[in-house]
């Protein structure tokens, strides 16, 4: 395994956190975190990079973008990070059901 820092992590800080394969490794077998955890963080990020700012796109739409697949619908682990986006106030949601749309607040970046 790795003994060079591959994994980056924000604290709440703001100084950036870095893990080794190995230590990542036993943060997940052995430490109580899960692998899943980690990826809504990393599927929220992509997430945010495909929502826009004015325009509000259905997950469906924003999966699609992701992924450049007109046929992409959104995984359990993309379902979860929206609500993640949602309830974090980075993003809002207009609209009900099927016409549902997620949008950025803030500035664009």
């Amino acid at each position: 395994m790795s003994k060079e820092p591959i994994f980056r992590f924000p604290a709440p800080s703001g100084r950036i956190a870095e893990l080794t394969e190995d230590q990542y490794a036993a943060l997940v077998s052995a430490g109580g975190l899960t692998p899943s955890m980690l990826l809504r963080i990393a599927g929220a990020a992509l997430l945010l990079e495909h929502i826009d700012l004015k325009e509000g796109r259905s997950l469906r739409q924003v999966v699609q973008h992701l992924h450049g697949d007109p046929e992409a619908g959104p995984t359990n682990m993309e379902r979860r990070a929206a609500v993640a986006l949602v309830a974090s106030g980075l993003v809002e949601l207009r609209g009900n059901g099927s016409q549902t749309r997620y949008s950025r607040v803030g500035d664009p970046r």
